[in-house]
């Protein structure tokens, strides 16, 4: 009887250790795994953010326009602007200039050295093709002017601005190697001062003279520059070159003009 006893007691705590563990691993597996899974899902609710390119904004945006696209669409007025000459009147070493002067301009200075007084005067040179984009409404800087021009006509080498010389516009003609300058008449050049200079005149130096049709070719030296005299046909812009070599001049040339 006390066997019995026994091995039912055996039974019934191997039973309850067989629930224990049972229900020991049913709270294990229903534990909630809530940290993983929630982020997780909070990750697939956010909508993605992309951060857009910083140029690909300022394309959409129009930021990035070049300057002269931005120009041409809002039809901004043009200037057209000479050709820079390159002179400079305080280093004026190897440059033949147009000039003026009276024979009262040559002289011997405080160091006993023949010197010669002169103005010197430039013309406007112009890029042939900033001339072909010129158009009504547009600036050109003349003599240092702006000019605002309200017509424009062209005849193969010929431009005339505002009505031409006639109508109180001016001309402008080829003058080789894709440049135009302004014309007057007899095609001379419109020249304007761009200031006084004082250059020793070399010892060398040869005036060749031929403003007088029936005595071309007359050839004086530097010499002679004291003693000339003031005559009919001048020293002037338009008929007058001095060439400038190591700071002196070493060649004075008189042209005719009609």
């Amino acid at each position: 009887m006390k066997k019995k006893s026994l091995t039912a007691l055996l039974i019934s705590a191997m039973l309850l250790g067989a629930c224990a563990s049972g229900n020991s691993n049913n709270s294990t597996d229903k534990e909630p795994q809530t940290t993983p899974e929630v982020t997780e899902a909070a990750k697939e609710e956010e909508p993605a953010v992309t951060e857009e390119p910083e140029t690909d904004k300022k394309e959409e945006s129009g930021t990035e326009t070049p300057e002269t696209d931005q120009k041409e669409e809002s039809g901004e007025a043009k200037t057209v602007t000479p050709i820079p000459s390159g002179i400079n009147l305080a280093n004026l070493n190897d440059v033949t200039l147009h000039v003026s002067f009276t024979t009262k301009n040559a002289y011997l200075n405080d160091d006993g050295a023949l010197v010669l007084d002169m103005v010197v005067y430039e013309h406007d040179v112009y890029d042939s093709v900033d001339l072909s984009q010129l158009a009504e409404g547009d600036t050109i800087v003349v003599n240092g002017k702006n000019v605002l021009v309200k017509s424009k006509e062209a005849d193969g080498e010929l431009i005339c601005i505002n009505g031409g010389e006639s109508e109180g516009g001016f001309n402008l003609t080829s003058s080789g190697g894709g440049t135009f300058c302004i014309v007057g008449l007899n095609d001379r050049h419109s020249y304007y001062e761009a200031g006084n200079v004082t250059i020793a005149v070399d010892q060398e130096c040869v005036l060749i003279d031929d403003a007088d049709l029936d005595n071309p070719g007359k050839t004086l030296y530097a010499g002679d520059l004291l003693s000339l005299e003031d005559d009919a046909y001048g020293y002037t812009p338009d008929n007058t070159t001095v060439t400038v070599a190591g700071g002196k001049i070493i060649e004075i040339h008189r042209v005719y003009t009609p």
